[in-house]
This record gives C-alpha cells, structure tokens and sequence, in this order.
C-alpha cells in the first residue's frame, strides 16, 4: 500500500502568494530565510513516495531532510495521511491586501464519516452611517492546504492545479 503527496510547496509551507514571512504553527514553520519545516506523521506499511517537482521556469535549488523510523507497527486499517490543494478567487497583489491565517484542529479534531465541506464567508465591512457599519460580499483570493488522515484504500484525490492556476496574479 503506498502513500502519496502532491503538494504544492509554498501554499503547504505558509508561504502564501509567494512572499515568505517567518512563523511558526503547530506542526509547521518558516525561517526568515524562507527554510521550511513540517512535523506531521505520515503513517505508511511497506513505503511511502514524497514527490518534489519544480514546475517553474526559472533553476531553483532544494535541499531536504526526511527523518522516518523503520519497524514501527502500522496498523492496516489506520489513517494515512492526506494532502489536497485548493485556490478560488485569484486576485491581483497591486489591488489587495494578503493575510495567512492557519487553523490546526489538532486537540480538537473534526471526525466525518462520508465527506466533508468547510466554507468561509467573504463578509465585509465599510464605513457607518448614525452607527449602522455598511457589509458586502468580499472576492478574497483564497488558498487551502487540507490535511487529513483517512484509512486507505480511499477515493483519489482530485487532480492538481496546473502550476498556470496555481501561480495566476502572485
């Protein structure tokens, strides 16, 4: 049984519309230098494939470390960890402002047993006229990065932006 990800690496590491700033969450940082760092465990029985692709058009150097252990007892039927990517609403940087905001449901875990669907409402607020705050529907430029642990065999994944979408207006 393998385990695969098809990441895209600057949404997954936080460094969201391609502009690193330096943080750290629960299970992920970036240093100031934009080195990246993700601590999730990634479950597998006899392999595992980490797949890093430079789909742009410029070289560009990677370096990595992967620390694994060898002999730990899976279970067959335990979660496998998931990735999937998502972006809606690409905006231009000149126009907007640009917010990361991360939420890790770590010690209060969300459990489904079909599917799932989260949405975010895009409310904003403009002026007052005698008190009264005057809300719109917004166009934010959205990026996701899910993760999830699901038993496998499980349904594939849906099929990876092209990089053109991925990148479209940063």
């Amino acid at each position: 049984m393998k385990t695969k990800l098809f990441l895209t690496t600057l949404f997954l590491f936080g460094i969201m519309l391609g502009k690193p700033q330096a943080y750290q969450s629960a299970v992920h940082a970036v240093n100031d230098q934009a080195g990246v760092s993700i601590y999730l465990p990634m479950p597998f029985s006899k392999n595992a494939r980490i797949t890093i692709a430079n789909e742009g058009p410029e070289p560009s150097v990677c370096y990595y470390s992967i620390d694994y252990t060898e002999g730990d007892k899976v279970e067959r039927d335990s979660g496998r960890l998931h990735v999937l990517y998502h972006r809606e609403n690409p905006t231009t940087l000149k126009k907007d402002n640009f917010y990361s905001i991360y939420r890790w449901f770590i010690k209060d875990p969300i459990y489904w047993k079909k599917d799932i669907r989260a949405t975010i409402q895009q409310i904003g607020v403009y002026g007052d006229v005698k008190g009264v705050p005057h809300f719109f529907e917004r166009q934010d430029d959205w990026t996701t990065s899910t993760f999830w642990y699901e038993p496998v065999p499980s349904a594939p994944l849906p099929p990876l932006l092209k990089y053109e979408e991925r990148i479209k207006n940063l």
